[in-house]
């Protein structure tokens, strides 16, 4: 389980010093409430989106910058050769977090989620930045907050809205990225794209009929078995590598699992009725359900899926895992 810094809805920090984007940023903001909440209290909205600005600007300047993120002397101070994961990427425990945020019960959030015991600990990638949100809610008044938890949660579900109502951040947005706001993105592709975040294995059925026919898939697994099995076997003949690499090398990639084409567990793409209990459990799998019902099964799970993130709503905490540790 992982916490990492976001929160913003300007990309950058740059973003943050530009007079201009802000001006403009505060005005989406400001249109936006309005067409979701209508003209009755436009008044406060224009207060809110100031307040709003200035509070992601703060937070925003206690990120990490892009680069840090990337330096692994930075992000994982107690990275060892050749460790396992209990030794990276800034473990912290579950009580330490709560007593840093202390507006914030990581404790009863995890439990909530999980409706398991808590972890030992949890990976956090910016220590510093915990305090520094810590230090913001301090000083900052209940309704700023609020405003900025407003926002944020419209800014995430806008795009499923109506196209007056999406209007004013759409254009924003597009002005952002460079992009002249008179450019209309074909609805039909953001419908296709949110089907296929939906309903993706079950679309992608008549695809896999279509495209793998026979042995296809299996011929790729074994081809990739092959290249897995002649790297062991040369890698062994390398004079200039000693054991302990060696033998850690060897153990990577027996650990990689093959995936090819499409999967054939959760769900089977090729089974009707494996899909169908699949949808049919959705709901469960949108609620963490795999994580309750036990490690034995979780770790079943993960190992079939071609890839297992649950993205929980707030300061993103993240439940993500590969394959067998290795993908």
């Amino acid at each position: 389980m992982s916490l990492y810094q976001d929160g913003s809805g300007l990309p950058s920090k740059n973003h943050y010093t530009e007079e201009d984007t802000l001006r403009k940023y505060e005005s989406a903001i400001y249109e936006s409430l309005t067409a979701v909440f209508g003209e009755k209290d436009k008044h406060k909205f224009k207060s809110y989106a100031d307040k709003i600005v200035a509070f992601e600007k703060i937070l925003k300047a206690a990120e990490m910058d892009p680069e840090d993120i990337g330096d692994e002397t930075k992000t994982y101070p107690l990275l060892l050769c050749c460790t396992g994961l209990s030794n990276r990427y800034n473990p912290v425990a579950v009580s330490n977090l709560t007593a840093t945020v202390p507006y914030l019960s990581f404790e009863t959030i995890i439990e909530n989620l999980t409706e398991k015991r808590l972890p030992k600990s949890v990976l956090l990638t910016s220590p510093p930045y915990l305090e520094a949100v810590n230090n913001l809610l301090e000083k900052t008044p209940k309704e700023t907050i609020q405003a900025y938890l407003l926002w944020t949660t419209i800014r995430n579900f806008i795009g499923h809205t109506g196209a007056s109502t999406r209007k004013a951040w759409e254009d924003f947005s597009k002005t952002l990225a460079g992009i002249d706001p008179n450019v209309k993105k074909e609805r039909w592709k953001t419908c296709v794209r949110e089907m296929d975040n939906t309903i993706g294995f079950l679309a992608g059925e008549f695809y896999v009929r279509k495209t793998f026919g026979g042995n296809a898939k299996e011929r790729g697994r074994l081809t990739i078995e092959q290249i897995k099995d002649a790297f062991v076997t040369r890698f062994a003949e390398l004079d200039w590598v000693d054991d302990e690499t060696r033998e850690v090398a060897v153990r990577k990639v027996e650990n990689l699992r093959v995936k090819v084409g499409y999967n054939d567990a959760s769900p089977n793409m090729t089974d009707p009725v494996d899909l169908a209990r699949y949808f049919l459990d959705i709901w469960e799998m949108l609620t963490a359900e795999v994580l309750r019902k036990g490690p034995d099964y979780t770790k079943h799970i993960l190992r079939e899926l071609f890839q297992f993130r649950q993205v929980c709503y707030g300061q993103r905490i993240c439940c993500s895992r590969r394959a067998g540790g290795q993908e």
